[in-house]
């Protein structure tokens, strides 16, 4: 998986130089005259990840020069606060004529918006008679678009907006705002003085609010947008897709995602870097914890690690898994490392650094219980998290591993160079523990997976602009998942797996215990379970038509098979709790 932080907004930022200072200095697009552009320091560990982290497409009430457009992002609050801690980039757009015109201003949004590689998280502003464009043209056909404001509009839409979160303010708001809760299907959820707030019934992520408020400056306007809507979601395309290879307007359907924005969750953050090794340089990890795992009593506080894939940012698996959020409601600790070093400024951990990252924190904080530890992780840092379970089973409770295995030898031979395990020391390992270590493992993975295919179906070939970078294809039995598969089944003392079965299973290759289809956020969901001793030690998902990428539903069903399992630090004794739950 390619370090999905440097291909953010390459194309948009090609022909006009990028300012990283703290101040925002808008550059003009040679693409574009008349639209000025910023891109905030994505270096800074303090912000928002670029992936997640906004960018804004603001529409202003007439043309603006750059001295003006500067001067409005200063009123609207971008230099400060939540919005500069948590944007990756911003478009002020001016009209092509003196006023904005329904087709070739839409044109233009439509080639900007081409222009950003990736759209999770595109929030489109309108002020005046910029809102009167966004409402009117950008709504209808807003499907890829993760937010809308529209300040002060006067003009009320015609037509109905598509189903997208909106947040809508001026004298005739509440007219306006009529059009995205059609749109999006809302219901009123909260109201009081001055704001209104309405919700789709099956995802309370589709919210319109209606704010009354008079006599504002826009900085307050803008903050109240965040605090109600800006802050809570983005997108991702991940559908029949992989959502950072790329798309253009309407190419590709959307869901929506839960925003990590840790002061709406309670939690916060702790960014360590820290040289344990003499003559070494430091490692780099994230803290996540709330009030009430810092007043827990000592050793009743478990700790999950995140793995990030290969060559990604370190933010990761903290701002896209959905165990950030998870564990502000379910109060467990969450660690996201840096594991491979590949940011250039700090060292790469290693089996054996993770190890000592481990007992760094556990021995920072006493509120943690050593004997439930756990390890998940994305596509390399799955293959990482798969090892772990093996090489060091002593330490963790259970593992899991998103869109990863066993790393192939045949297919990714650097990053077996890069990560020090391999799948000979895997079963050699495995061998030697058979029947005496348990070692508990979860694995979801999408069906369409073009970087790390499914098992049955390894031809991805369609993924991939005629075929340029495809995997080869590979029978069943060579799938990184399915080795996962058959190595824990191994371990663990079930049968040993040695073909795709499809009369077994035709998505699992395999006889399951505890077979289930079920829906979730649209998609088509498959699990079961290998039980052995009747202690269900391994737990299967496929997620239908599901691109490489974290499933953020499936941090849940993880957290859920993990808490049923502690091991014993004296003695290595895995322990079954299905109370815990």
């Amino acid at each position: 998986m390619k370090g999905i932080g440097k291909l953010l907004l390459l194309a948009a930022f090609a022909g006009c130089s990028v300012s990283v200072s703290a101040q925002i200095v808008l550059e003009e697009l040679e693409s574009h005259k008349g639209v000025f552009t910023y891109r905030y320091d994505d270096s800074d560990y303090t912000r928002a990840f670029a992936f997640v982290a906004p960018t804004y497409f603001i529409y202003p009430d007439g043309k603006v020069d750059r001295d003006g457009a500067q001067h409005l992002l200063d009123e609207m609050g971008f230099n400060r606060g939540a919005l500069k801690d948590n944007a990756n980039a911003i478009f002020v757009i001016n009209p092509l004529e003196e006023q904005y015109s329904a087709n070739p201003d839409f044109e233009r949004f439509r080639d900007i918006y081409n222009l950003a590689f990736l759209h999770v998280n595109i929030k489109v502003i309108g002020i005046g008679s910029g809102a009167d464009f966004v409402n009117c043209s950008i709504a209808p056909q807003a499907e890829g678009i993760a937010g809308i404001v529209s300040i002060g509009a006067k003009t009320v839409p015609q037509k109905a907006s598509a189903p997208v979160p909106a947040f809508i303010c001026g004298r005739k708001a509440e007219k306006i705002a009529q059009t995205y809760i059609n749109g999006s299907q809302a219901i009123l959820q909260q109201k009081d003085a001055s704001l209104k707030i309405y919700e789709n019934r099956e995802e309370a992520l589709l919210r319109v609010v209606v704010d009354g408020k008079s006599d504002k400056t826009l900085a307050s306007v803008m903050e109240r947008a965040w605090d109600t809507l800006l802050s809570r979601n983005y997108r991702l395309s991940n559908h029949q897709h992989t959502c950072y290879m790329g798309e253009t307007l309407g190419s590709h359907p959307f869901e929506l995602a839960e925003y990590m924005y840790l002061p709406n969750l309670g939690m916060k953050k702790n960014i360590v870097e820290r040289n344990l090794l003499a003559g070494k340089g430091d490692y780099l990890w994230f803290e996540y914890y709330n009030e009430a795992v810092e007043n827990a009593e000592a050793g009743t506080v478990p700790l999950l690690v995140l793995l990030h894939g290969n060559g990604n940012d370190p933010r990761t698996q903290a701002e896209t898994s959905g165990f950030v959020q998870l564990a502000s409601r379910e109060n467990f600790m969450v660690i996201d490392l840096e594991w491979q070093g590949t940011n250039k400024r700090n060292e790469w951990m290693g089996l054996d650094g993770i190890e000592l990252v481990v007992n760094e924190v556990l021995a920072n904080y006493p509120q943690l219980d050593p004997e439930r530890v756990y390890a998940e992780g994305l596509s390399a840092g799955a293959f990482c998290a798969t090892a772990l379970g093996i090489h060091k089973s002593y330490l963790f409770a259970a593992v899991g591993a998103n869109s990863g295995g066993v790393i192939s030898g045949s297919l990714n031979e650097g990053i077996i160079h890069a990560t020090g395990f391999s799948p000979k020391s895997l079963w050699g390992d495995a061998g030697q523990k058979r029947s005496h270590v348990q070692m508990p493992y979860f694995s979801i993975c999408g069906t369409i997976d073009g970087a790390v295919p499914f098992p049955c179906r390894m031809d991805v070939r369609d993924q991939f602009p005629g075929g340029v970078g495809a995997p080869p294809v590979l029978p069943p039995e060579e799938s990184s998942i399915f080795q996962a598969w058959r190595l824990y089944r191994f371990l663990n003392g079930a049968d040993d797996l040695q073909t795709f079965d499809v009369q077994a299973d035709a998505v699992f290759g395999q006889q399951l215990e505890k077979r289930r289809s079920q829906t979730i956020k649209a998609y088509d969901v498959e699990s079961g379970e290998v039980i052995v001793d009747g202690i269900p030690l391994m737990k299967l998902i496929a997620v239908m038509d599901y691109g490489h990428w974290n499933f953020a539903p499936g941090a849940s069903m993880m957290w859920e098979f993990f808490k049923q399992f502690s091991r014993d630090r004296s003695t290595g004794e895995l322990k079954f709790c299905p109370s815990l739950k």
